[in-house]
């Protein structure tokens, strides 16, 4: 639901509103993985869950994207949210297929959806280089969706709660009109980055 909102919000011209929807459905695939594991769904409720990743995660920011960037790329704007949206389904049913693993072959496509809304969030920091930073950040994710680069799986508490505790003031702080959403983007950004970072840092 929050992936088709996202899209009908780029639909009525709402950019910032598409992206936080994009960061909601972060926190709902969170709470249904969870209530997964705890009950059982199987191979429908797996498949299930793709299914809605894909607009979620893949197509509604390859449209917000696209929105953004035809202005200053038109041939960008559609070759670059084109080729996000295509790796987001080839991880995904690479995902499906896979022996389940203590470690992500590729980062999730709920990351990569999730670090483009943040990009969009933070836009006021950089002023309108986020254009320059988006059209950057989707062939580099792109590209990492389908790695075979091993990712772990974060399970810490100590973790996960002061991240969901980030998502939940930027939703609030949205809601509120505050001047501090693109700051609170700009940190949960920069903590995505640096879980992107850490495995390439060993690799070298």
């Amino acid at each position: 639901m929050f992936g088709l909102a996202s899209i009908v919000s780029v639909i009525e011209g709402m950019t910032e509103q598409a992206a936080v929807l994009i960061i909601l459905s972060v926190a709902a695939d969170g709470a249904d993985g969870a209530v997964a594991r705890r009950f059982g769904t199987g191979a429908l409720g797996e498949n299930l869950d793709s299914l809605a990743d894909i607009i979620a995660f893949g197509a509604a920011p390859a449209v917000v994207s696209y929105e953004i960037l035809k202005g200053y790329s038109a041939y960008a704007a559609f070759v670059l949210p084109s080729l996000f949206l295509i790796c987001g389904a080839l991880r995904l049913a690479r995902f499906n297929i896979m022996s389940k693993r203590d470690f992500f072959s590729g980062i999730p496509i709920t990351l990569a959806g999730f670090i483009v809304a943040l990009l969009i969030l933070s836009g006021n920091l950089i002023g309108r280089a986020h254009e320059l930073a988006i059209l950057a950040s989707l062939p580099v994710l792109s590209v990492l969706m389908v790695s075979t680069i091993q990712y772990p799986k974060v399970r810490n508490w100590l973790v996960l709660f002061p991240v969901i505790g980030l998502i939940a003031v930027l939703a609030v702080l949205w809601s509120l009109g505050s001047d501090m959403v693109p700051q609170v983007s700009g940190l949960l950004l920069v903590l995505m980055v640096i879980y992107i970072l850490n495995p390439l840092h060993r690799m070298i």
